[in-house]
């Protein structure tokens, strides 16, 4: 987290709205488990619709502008900023920026 209003990530958000807390008490230093908060975060994806579906990917979510709004509410953010993807133009704006 930036500044207490920007959080960065490797890959998406839960669709599940969860804490900064539940973020932080991840343990690490492990394989990352197919499914859970912890697959959420790196391998989810937006999608420009509303709500989740099932992931490319095959783990995770793609999830919609509802989902990050939310997300942002619930920890007192401003911005959601990912990495997971690699864009034509170096970056992608999207759920409205």
């Amino acid at each position: 987290v930036i500044e207490n209003k920007v959080f960065v990530t490797h890959g998406g958000i839960p669709v599940d709205p969860v804490s900064m807390d539940a973020i932080k008490k991840i343990k690490r230093g492990c394989e990352p488990p197919d499914n859970g908060l912890m697959s959420d975060l790196l391998w989810s994806d937006p999608q420009p619709f509303p709500g989740k579906s099932p992931s490319k990917r095959g783990v995770g979510f793609a999830f919609g502008p509802d989902i990050t709004d939310a997300f942002l509410e619930k920890n007192g953010l401003e911005l959601l900023v990912r990495s997971h993807e690699v864009k034509e133009e170096g970056y992608l704006v999207e759920h409205g920026g």
